[in-house]
């Protein structure tokens, strides 16, 4: 008698026999393995972006037409030296527009390009801040002394210095400048700030 032919089970069944019995082992041992947790990748939409950048805003942009007039026609008035040197403290103590501001406000003001001030000789020079002395007296001898701000190195108020002021030209020809800057002998220029009251009669005749 001839067997009956067996047939061997097909692509499909072979398959299905195979996932039964994995899934009968991975039972057996517990279930199957948790799959790690992925990072999902940054897209262009979840990167966060932040808006446009605003410009900078100018010095100019923060003060009135009234005060850049003022400025403008003060800071010559106040140079020192064909502008090497310019009173910026004692022009902000001094004109009435721009008390408001410190003397720092004052020389950022007019290096700032959209202010378009006219400088005009004054145009490329450096215009730094002379050292100045607040509390300022003059002694018998013509020298000055007061309380020193602005020395690098020194700290503001911290010194009480005398300055051997020379009783000639400051280097300069408008009168507010000759008046509110002394210069020694070595070349050194200090801007004045507000005086003790009682020094008037002893200020010797520097111009």
């Amino acid at each position: 008698m001839r067997s009956p032919a067996i047939n061997p089970p097909s692509s499909q069944a072979l398959t299905r026999m195979m996932t039964l019995f994995v899934g009968a082992l991975a039972s057996a041992r517990g279930g199957f393995p948790a799959r790690p947790t992925l990072r999902p990748r940054a897209s262009a939409l979840m990167v966060a972006t932040s808006g446009p950048v605003p410009p900078a805003t100018s010095q100019g942009e923060l003060w009135d037409e009234r005060e850049l007039w003022a400025l403008e026609d003060a800071v010559p008035r106040y140079a020192v030296d064909a502008g090497r040197l310019v009173c910026w403290d004692r022009l902000a103590l001094d004109v009435p527009e721009l008390m408001s501001r410190s003397g720092e406000e004052l020389r950022a003001c007019w290096f700032d390009p959209p202010t378009a001030l006219q400088k005009g000789k004054l145009e490329n020079a450096a215009a730094e801040c002379p050292p100045r002395l607040e509390e300022w007296e003059w002694l018998e001898d013509g020298s000055v002394r007061g309380v020193l701000y602005g020395v690098a190195g020194v700290r503001d108020g911290g010194i009480r210095a005398t300055v051997a002021a020379v009783p000639a030209e400051v280097g300069c020809s408008m009168a507010e400048a000759e008046q509110w800057c002394v210069r020694t002998r070595d070349g050194d220029v200090y801007q004045l700030g507000r005086q003790i009251a009682t020094s008037d009669d002893l200020a010797p005749n520097l111009g």
